[in-house]
């Protein structure tokens, strides 16, 4: 009588070689939302957008008006300056010119004169290398003059001074702005009248207004016989 033969038990197949359970495999690997955040180069172009805004935004701005008077025949004149020098119009071509009044016939006068011509200096601070100035001093003698130069601490390379005691020079720019109030005058960097102003607060807001866009924008001061670049 043969041997009975036991039935073999079932085994299941055997996995691939290499490859591992589903149930044993680590999870992929996902970047944190933030982690764009630690690359230096996010930092970079986020600072960069930030300040190129206020660039794209004066790109599209308009142009303002330019001070009238681009299109007038340039001053030609001469001036003998307190230090013996003389000087004309054409030598200051390339800087904007203001010309002010001084008024020395009394030291309340003097006092109030110089206050205001150390605030309408103030206000084109930022210009200071771009503007001369032209000072018509009315009244007093040189020898006081000089004493309140050095006083005030006006002797500067850009303030030009000029006796006019019979208001001579003041009448050439009053009457070439056509306007018999005025004690302040700007002229561009071809010596042709751009602005005229009278005493306050809101002219010399004005006078700096305009110089400003004189001074850094060329477009504004062509050659003369051209027209305004925009």
């Amino acid at each position: 009588m043969s041997p009975e033969i036991a039935p073999e038990e079932p085994t299941a197949p055997a996995e691939p070689e290499g490859e591992a359970s589903d149930s044993l495999s680590p999870p992929p690997e996902t970047n944190p939302p933030l982690a764009i955040m630690t690359k230096p180069w996010f930092w970079v172009l986020l600072v960069g957008s930030f300040w190129s805004m206020p660039l794209f935004k004066s790109l599209g701005a308009e142009y303002p008006d330019p001070p009238p008077g681009f299109e007038r025949t340039p001053e030609s004149r001469e001036f003998a300056l307190t230090d013996g020098r003389t000087v004309s119009l054409a030598e200051l071509k390339n800087q904007l010119l203001v010309v002010c009044t001084l008024d020395l016939s009394s030291s309340e006068t003097s006092d109030k004169s110089f206050e205001e011509f150390r605030i309408r200096r103030s206000r084109l601070r930022g210009l200071a290398s771009m503007v001369v100035y032209l000072v018509l001093v009315r009244g007093g003698e040189s020898v006081e003059l000089d004493r309140l130069i050095e006083e005030k601490t006006a002797r500067r390379p850009n303030n030009l001074f000029v006796m006019d005691l019979e208001g001579e020079e003041l009448l050439y720019f009053r009457q070439a702005a056509d306007d018999p109030r005025s004690s302040v005058f700007l002229l561009d960097r071809h010596a042709r009248l751009r602005g005229h102003y009278r005493s306050g607060s809101s002219e010399a807001d004005r006078l700096a207004r305009e110089s400003g866009i004189l001074a850094n924008w060329v477009g504004a001061d062509p050659e003369p016989g051209e027209a305004v670049e925009r």
